[in-house]
């Protein structure tokens, strides 16, 4: 859809898990196609740098598109002109310039830009802190992404620790141990993305890859039986 630039392979979960699914029969030899789609290769890391939002919610990239354009005709805004003044009158500035947060049809909130271009001049991407999003740094959704292509191309789990560092490797980043609760809540988030998309459970998150408070509350649910009443009644 002309007139509006949405960075879908960067902000967009299930374009991320389409492109994964896209290159796995390919087999291990197709990393460096992915990288290129998701623009994760080192041409362009600028662009995948700092920290990233990304829409984990039900709306598709055409349905976001789509609800952002009905917008636009319902506030007669056909050009890069119309555009820029209503952004002027009706929207906020920052150091940045001006911008407007939009909220979806599920309540999420996209910020659209402007672009300096005819054709394409809206730029939207997901509002900081929206709800149906997650704010993650950038390397680390990078090493969840590779880290889930790899594992699913060599049957193992995306959480073992020595696929994780293949992918960081890949990526020449530093190696981590298994104490990367970002990473794993990254991985947890595509893998179970992924697997919806196949119409698979998602892989359960090991013991070893529980964040410290998923650990206490297991452990404090397991000293903590149910009261009697809310027992289940014992089988025949």
């Amino acid at each position: 859809m002309e007139r509006i630039l949405f960075n879908s392979e960067k902000h967009h979960l299930r374009t991320i898990s389409i492109k994964v699914l896209e290159h796995r029969p390919q087999g291990i030899v197709a990393i460096e196609k992915l990288l290129e789609a998701l623009t994760l290769s080192t041409e362009t890391t600028r662009s995948y740098n700092g920290v990233v939002d990304v829409y984990e919610g039900n709306l598709t990239e055409e349905d976001i598109k789509q609800e952002i354009l009905t917008w636009m005709e319902e506030h007669q805004i056909h050009d890069l002109s119309s555009y820029k003044a209503f952004l002027e009158t009706k929207g906020q500035i920052k150091r940045r310039g001006h911008y407007l947060n939009h909220i979806l049809s599920d309540k999420s909130i996209f910020t659209l830009r402007i672009i300096e271009d005819p054709k394409m001049f809206v730029h939207i991407h997901p509002g900081r802190y929206s709800p149906n999003t997650f704010r993650v740094k950038a390397n680390t959704l990078k090493t969840a992404i590779v880290a889930e292509f790899l594992a699913l191309c060599q049957d193992q789990s995306p959480y073992d620790i020595q696929v994780v560092n293949q992918a960081r490797i890949r990526l020449q980043l530093s190696p981590v141990d298994d104490k990367i609760s970002s990473i794993y809540q990254t991985i947890e988030k595509l893998n179970n993305f992924l697997r919806k998309l196949q119409n698979l459970p998602p892989i359960p998150r090991p013991d070893s890859a529980q964040s410290w408070w998923q650990k206490w509350m297991r452990f404090f649910l397991g000293n903590n039986p149910k009261p009697k009443a809310e027992q289940e009644e014992p089988g025949e």
